[in-house]
């Protein structure tokens, strides 16, 4: 069956927004060919519909869902009540979209580049056209493009942690997944690697004092590190930890400053 996909601009910025809950304070209204998108509710937003993506100043595109979806004019759809920087395009919320930003609906009808991971890194050049028509036929639209593995990087951890022992400073984090992951049930989020390994680090404003990898969503930085690296005992620490894949590595990184308990 045939869908057609959404395509348009902003005509107005997206400022930056918030993570893991709904965008009340941002709103934008977008120029489209044709705007076939209504509100849903949001359960049904929750879940992936009306799933924008909307490419920035640096080429990135970050992924929105809109609950509430208004038809002011001519083409033109005011979109509100957002779910920002879905599946891993968390970096891209941060940044704001710029009016003229090229807004692309995500649905069934977009298919990936390629489905091979021999070809990720590879310069392809890809051939558009209607269905019967002749590859050669001069109307036809060629694009070269690069097909990154993106969305095979593992999601950044959340919830870091660090508790002080006997023995040093416990740092602990979750990890998440991108198969499976929004089971609630689970205690645990699926691992969706072949493997665990995490990448530590921790910084002294620009310097890295340590890099390290461990093989479970926790490390001890023990005492006589800490004092190693920094002459006395922390009160607080800047982190920064991504897990490893086999396919996509490095994952996505989560840097933060965290409070020692």
């Amino acid at each position: 069956m045939r869908q057609p996909v959404l395509v348009g601009r902003l005509l107005g910025d997206l400022e930056t927004g918030q993570l893991w809950r709904w965008d009340q304070r941002n709103a934008v209204d977008i120029k489209v060919e044709s705007c076939d998108l209504q509100s849903v509710g949001d359960l049904a937003a929750l879940v992936g519909a009306n799933t924008l993506a909307i490419e920035g100043p640096d080429g990135q595109s970050e992924l929105l869902s809109a609950a509430r979806i208004d038809l002011i004019g001519p083409r033109t759809c005011h979109i509100s009540q957002l779910l920002r920087g879905l599946a891993g395009s968390e970096p891209a919320a941060a940044r704001r979209a710029l009016a003229g930003a090229l807004v692309v609906g995500v649905n069934e009808a977009l298919v990936p580049l390629t489905t091979a991971l021999s070809d990720l890194g590879r310069e392809l050049a890809y051939r558009m056209m209607p269905s019967g028509l002749d590859a050669a036929d001069p109307s036809v639209l060629e694009i070269v493009t690069t097909a990154r593995g993106l969305a095979l990087k593992p999601l950044a951890p959340v919830h870091l942690r660090a508790r002080r022992g006997p023995g040093g400073i416990t740092l602990g984090w979750t990890r998440r997944s991108r198969i499976d992951g929004d089971n609630w049930e689970l205690a645990d989020p699926p691992l969706g690697e072949a493997f665990e390994r995490h990448q530590v680090e921790i910084f002294d404003g620009a310097v890295r004092k340590l890099s390290l990898v461990t093989g479970e969503p926790a490390w001890l930085y023990g005492t006589n590190q800490e004092l190693a690296d920094f002459g006395s005992a922390r009160n607080t620490l800047d982190v920064a930890i991504e897990q490893i894949s086999g396919t996509a590595d490095p994952g996505l990184v989560r840097r933060e400053i965290v409070r020692v308990r």
